[in-house]
């Protein structure tokens, strides 16, 4: 019923069928991505902290942080869960309710990824560049996670990704520049 935007230091809620936005409280700073999961906003920050808005409340509450090594520069609603992926050891995913994130791994991408993502209703598909040597260049990189059902394993799949010899390329430059040693 309305779109909530989050800006900087600001925070507002437009009703269509009113033609009238409404201020919301102050965000956390530092708000990096958000998500509405039908009931609350989600934002994630570039630290381990996460907030949710129930817009009807007008307040901010925080949620577990993310683990060790995790921030929040990717994240997703899949229906039942947060999808949230960044940082050098890669992603989580959160139940409402739960008391704690269940990690999962990087994958294939590149610790230092300027992201693009969007849910496809079954898949997190993941793309950007990062930055290389030259000014202005970035290496290309993406990947596909498939959420599981609720309760089992993970898996980073490339078998969701249109894979064109461009796609293996990048990848397997992304792989070679995440783990030198």
């Amino acid at each position: 019923r309305e779109y909530v935007v989050v800006a900087g230091a600001h925070a507002a809620a437009y009703s269509p069928a009113r033609n009238a936005w409404r201020k919301l409280v102050v965000p956390p700073a530092g708000a990096r991505a958000a998500v509405w999961t039908g009931r609350d906003v989600v934002l994630t920050t570039g630290t381990r902290s996460v907030f949710a808005l129930n817009p009807a409340r007008a307040s901010w509450r925080s949620l577990p942080p993310l683990p060790a090594g995790r921030v929040g520069h990717v994240l997703a609603w899949d229906g039942a869960r947060l999808l949230v992926w960044g940082g050098v050891r890669g992603g989580a995913t959160y139940m409402p309710g739960m008391k704690e994130w269940t990690v999962f791994a990087r994958g294939p991408l590149p610790v230092r990824l300027d992201a693009t993502w969007v849910f496809t209703g079954s898949a997190l598909l993941v793309w950007g560049g990062s930055p290389t040597k030259s000014w202005g260049k970035y290496a290309e990189a993406g990947a596909a996670f498939t959420p599981p059902a609720v309760g089992c394993g993970d898996d980073w799949s490339a078998r969701n990704l249109v894979v064109t010899r461009k796609v293996k390329a990048g990848l397997r430059t992304a792989y070679a520049l995440a783990h030198r040693g």
